[in-house]
């Protein structure tokens, strides 16, 4: 999950480094079907000859067209016809665990979500946007009876490393 107009070159290689990473454990990668580093992390995953699902917020084609939405890249793209808040939930809600880079509201309303659904999460630290801010926000945030598993770490290959060991710690077997 990250934003959709990230220009940052170092950004987007480590968007496409998660994206290699997950196709070359067998995981399917799910997006929301958008531009920018979500797109990119699933350029490098089809390359690698990986899984990517896309929620689309639009209806149909037509909608996802006029939205300047991408077709490319994808396996599947699932037309949700429910807006980009309803997308993210179902984006969560289908995910073992996601990874954050960078993300303005619209990452950051997804996090809220896998947040609240007690997900692992891994968060890219030093990748721009509210990644650069969360761990201070969580002091203030954290809920105590949640048990969301964040991993943090600037190494897209660590942070992965964390979060696909959490996630088969938490379902046995997907192993």
């Amino acid at each position: 999950m990250g934003s959709s107009t990230e220009q940052d070159p170092a950004i987007r290689k480590s968007a496409a480094q998660i994206g290699e990473t997950i196709a070359e454990r067998g995981a399917v990668l799910i997006t929301g079907a958008t531009t920018g580093l979500p797109l990119d992390a699933a350029t490098a995953a089809k390359k690698k000859g990986g899984e990517v699902i896309g929620f689309s917020p639009a209806q149909n084609e037509e909608e996802h067209s006029k939205l300047g939405m991408p077709f490319t890249d994808h396996d599947l793209i699932i037309y949700t016809g429910l807006g980009f808040k309803g997308r993210n939930l179902l984006n969560v809600r289908a995910s073992s665990g996601l990874i954050f880079v960078g993300g303005s509201m619209g990452a950051l309303n997804e996090f809220t979500i896998a947040y609240d659904e007690q997900k692992v999460i891994g968060i890219l630290s030093g990748s721009g946007g509210f990644c650069d801010h969360l761990p201070d926000w969580m002091e203030h945030l954290k809920k105590p009876s949640n048990q969301a598993v964040i991993h943090y770490s600037p190494a897209p290959s660590t942070l992965l490393a964390q979060v696909f060991e959490s996630i088969y710690r938490r379902h046995h077997h997907l192993e």
